[in-house]
């Protein structure tokens, strides 16, 4: 994404990103699939209202088989 971005382009996929975000996603995993750099989707995320102490944790550990 970039200034040159639809708005409603951006408003879908702020949505998906706060979707992504109360299911227990990371950043860097949200940042990653849309394509863009973890401090934009923390601003985009942060700036959309999302608090980040109600999300949760999800964990991931390859022993374990859910990395």
């Amino acid at each position: 994404m970039n200034r040159w971005t639809p708005q409603a382009l951006r408003d879908e996929r702020r949505e998906w990103a706060l979707a992504r975000g109360k299911e227990g996603h990371t950043v860097p995993a949200i940042a990653e699939a849309l394509g863009i750099a973890r401090q934009n989707a923390r601003t985009m995320l942060t700036e959309a209202g999302y608090s980040w102490h109600a999300q949760p944790r999800m964990i991931r550990h390859p022993k374990w088989g859910n990395a």
